[in-house]
């Protein structure tokens, strides 16, 4: 409760009246607040600490580095630490992407190209092999001739 009553015994506190009586918030015999409030700040003071670090005060050091420098300073202070450094994450990601689809078209035209060179090769050979088998049956055709005359 944020209201400020006077007790029955004529002291003030945070509370609420009732027709039966005072709530007083902070009397430990009827009421967990004291123990619920010192328990949330104990837990969270850390998480609240690093909040404080991480947002605001990263917000602070960027304005009064934008002011400094004199450069960007339209983009620079309203933008916060953490949704820059999800930005510069997701471009990288996006830089990643590209370069991995770059690769793969490259080693795809190399496997092609690779492709062509053997079946370029295949084909110089059984080219070899016929003109051997042609200048064979050619010398073979010149011998017997010979023996017929």
């Amino acid at each position: 409760s944020n209201t400020v009553i006077e007790s029955g015994e004529g002291r003030k506190v945070r509370g609420r009246r009732y027709p039966w009586g005072t709530v007083d918030i902070e009397n430990l015999d009827h009421c967990d607040f004291v123990p619920l409030r010192n328990m949330l700040i104990r837990t969270h003071l850390q998480d609240l600490k690093e909040m404080t670090n991480l947002v605001h005060y990263e917000n602070y050091r960027c304005r009064k580095l934008a002011g400094v420098a004199d450069t960007g300073t339209d983009k620079l202070p309203n933008k916060n630490p953490l949704f820059m450094i999800e930005e510069e994450q997701k471009e990288q990601v996006a830089k990643l992407n590209k370069m991995e689809r770059e690769m793969e078209e490259v080693f795809e035209r190399k496997v092609r190209e690779k492709k062509q060179k053997e079946q370029v090769a295949k084909l110089n050979k059984m080219e070899r092999e016929m003109e051997e088998v042609f200048e064979r049956k050619v010398r073979e055709k010149k011998q017997k001739e010979q023996v017929a005359k």
